[in-house]
């Protein structure tokens, strides 16, 4: 079987994650078989369902050790995956790192990736601290044009 014989098996086998993930290992096995993305991201999916974080963070190791870099669908396969298991300080550094490593910017920031940031300060008390005591910042409040939005409603340039 070719990527997308396994990408259409373990999407099938969506709300069965065990097989999901038996499937993406015999396709990682199988060394004929070129695995794409979206076979990954069709394991990421059924890791979201199942509301297992730590696999789909596991599985976002597994691609970068076989030389597939995630992409934004992958990511936001393993953050939904994380918010569902309430593995908040994970959604908070996932994101970070999705920064970091440049597959999220102001450019592509999606309203979900802005909701979950924000979710993840508020669950994990980060909401009201000192700028000075906080984790560094993925973005300014209300985005608009490469400039976030202060209490008095002017535009100031976003500082990283």
């Amino acid at each position: 079987p070719d990527g997308y014989t396994y990408s259409a098996a373990i999407s099938a086998a969506i709300s069965n994650l065990p097989r999901a993930l038996e499937l993406l290992a015999e396709a990682e096995a199988d060394a004929e078989s070129q695995l794409a993305l979206a076979v990954y991201g069709a394991a990421l999916s059924a890791c979201a369902r199942a509301g297992a974080g730590r696999d789909a963070l596991a599985l976002l190791e597994r691609m970068r050790a076989r030389g597939v870099a995630p992409d934004m669908g992958c990511y936001s396969g393993a953050l939904h995956a994380l918010q569902a298991a309430g593995e908040w300080r994970e959604v908070y550094d996932l994101l970070h790192s999705m920064r970091a490593d440049g597959v999220l910017s102001l450019d592509n920031m999606r309203q979900s990736h802005v909701g979950l940031f924000q979710r993840a300060k508020k669950e994990l008390g980060m909401v009201g601290q000192p700028a000075k005591s906080r984790p560094r910042r993925l973005h300014g409040s209300k985005v608009r044009g490469g400039r976030r939005r202060d209490k008095t409603s002017r535009a100031v340039p976003i500082v990283a």
